[in-house]
């Protein structure tokens, strides 16, 4: 799958990966720590200021989609994507 859209994941419905389908169920309401730096032991503002900007709802800033594995399987590095 090659896209450019932002966020396409939004619309996911029903999606495979490999042999493995999955069901699209919410939007994730990211945490900050998604914006912690290990390696220096720090935190950054960085993705989460910028998303707030647009993708805030309540008090939550989404960035990505919470799935739901439909069957039992194993997904690997470089299975295909498909809807």
């Amino acid at each position: 799958m090659n896209s450019a859209l932002a966020h396409e994941e939004d619309d996911f419905g029903i999606i495979k990966i490999g042999d493995v389908t999955f069901q699209n169920v919410k939007p994730c309401g990211r945490c900050i720590m998604v914006n912690n730096d290990p390696l220096k032991s720090i935190v950054l503002k960085e993705p989460l200021k910028t998303l707030s900007k647009y993708r805030k709802v309540d008090n939550s800033v989404l960035f990505g989609t919470n799935l739901v594995c439909l069957e039992k399987g194993i997904v690997s590095v470089g299975d295909v994507l498909s809807f």
